[in-house]
């Protein structure tokens, strides 16, 4: 209902959006410089809204780069990023979903997240599970480039020499803002090339444990925050050793794909 609710008030009554058509959109040029900060003041534009209402994002580009914002205030989305990452995909050949791409936030590990929970007595309150999920994205400083070989290229996010910038922050409303600049050759995309590049965003999902873990993420810290019971992180199973996997919305990504044409 809430996903609903965001969609038809971003559509109907918040100014300066636009929903995707067939998806495809036409790629937006600067009209100044870009900060890669998650502070997207300076562009300039409509947000654009994905059919199912869970992204608002702009897509520009200029003749070397390509660069992205991107907002989510779904809840369950937020999470999944916050949990399990966030991809995007790039295909020069226009298909949906490509092979490559950058990965960031990356997963966090689990069982370190459980450590480091704050553990509450009595119920969570909506403001300790905000400031929970605000939480998340500290200290987000590594990125993957995926799709270049067998295993991710992992790398500091201040220490690429590609001239890939990217950063992701909570905006203060409750939303998270993601702002990335890309350059085509960092991908091995040829622009002049290019008709339609495909551009995907896909969150991470809960994957079912190899062995039986004490710090599942069904339990521990995170059940005191609220991640449990409360909103039903338990996408494997409620068994202690997750023997008998059972769907959830955790265990599936969320995701959104269009085909740009570049400026």
């Amino acid at each position: 209902m809430k996903s609903n609710a965001f969609l038809l008030l971003s559509i109907f009554f918040l100014p300066g959006l636009a929903p995707a058509q067939k998806g495809m959109v036409e790629s937006c040029q600067l009209a100044s410089p870009i900060v890669v900060d998650g502070i997207v003041d300076e562009w300039q534009g409509d947000w654009m809204i994905d059919p199912k209402g869970k992204f608002l994002y702009a897509i520009c580009n200029d003749a070397d780069n390509l660069y992205l914002r991107l907002k989510v205030s779904d809840d369950m989305t937020m999470r999944k990023i916050g949990f399990f990452g966030l991809t995007v995909f790039l295909n020069p050949k226009g298909k949906k979903i490509g092979k490559v791409g950058l990965k960031y936030p990356i997963e966090k590990d689990m069982d370190e997240l459980t450590k480091q929970t704050p553990t509450h007595n009595g119920p969570v309150t909506n403001a300790q599970v905000e400031e929970f999920k605000m939480g998340l994205l500290k200290d987000v400083e590594v990125l993957e480039l995926v799709g270049f070989s067998k295993e991710p290229i992992v790398s500091p996010r201040l220490g690429l020499m590609n001239g890939l910038q990217v950063f992701i922050r909570g905006d203060g409303h409750g939303a998270y803002v993601y702002e990335a600049k890309i350059p085509f050759k960092a991908f091995r995309i040829d622009k002049a090339s290019v008709k339609v590049l495909g551009i995907a965003f896909v969150t991470g999902k809960m994957k079912p444990p190899k062995t039986q873990s004490t710090a599942s993420p069904a339990g521990g810290g995170l059940g005191n925050m609220g991640y449990s019971g409360r909103y039903g992180m338990g996408g494997y199973g409620q068994g202690p050793a997750f023997s008998q996997p059972v769907y959830s919305e955790w265990s599936a990504s969320t995701y959104m794909s269009v085909g740009v044409t570049l400026k």
